[in-house]
């Protein structure tokens, strides 16, 4: 059933190198209640320009920046109701590609100061960092 939190263990980010983050399955409302979001296979997306589909970029404006947090969000287009995944600095306000409409903030990670992702660890909704990659 759709909630209107993540499910434990349901849409976890993980580290997968200093470019790429991997997501795990899971489905989730829309932050207005309204639709659901079913990451139905997982994913990964890196630091780069989104691009729709797993293996591609995520990020919603420019080039990825040093030492910034980046918050992800499931996304879903609504011609087809597909979902993607989408990075951006804005914890409220994604630029969204066009054609998507509605989202879901289901997490974040920070870069370094050289825009390489830090290394983190997530369990529920909690996020540790490591100091050093």
């Amino acid at each position: 059933e759709y909630g209107k939190r993540v499910t434990p263990g349901e849409l976890t980010l993980s580290y997968s190198n200093t470019t790429t983050l991997g997501i795990a399955t899971g489905k989730v409302l829309d932050s207005t209640y309204s639709y659901p979001l079913n990451l139905s296979s997982a994913f990964t997306k890196t630091t780069a320009t989104w691009a729709v589909g797993t293996g591609n970029g995520a990020l919603d404006t420019g080039a990825v920046a040093n030492s910034t947090t980046y918050h992800v969000y499931l996304i879903r287009k609504d011609s087809d109701a597909s979902i993607d995944i989408l990075f951006s600095t804005s914890a409220t306000s994604p630029s969204m590609p066009a054609g998507y409409t509605y989202k879901k903030r289901i997490g974040c990670f920070r870069t370094d100061a050289s825009a390489q992702i830090i290394k983190f660890y997530q369990h529920g909704n909690e996020f540790r960092f490591n100091a050093r990659n």
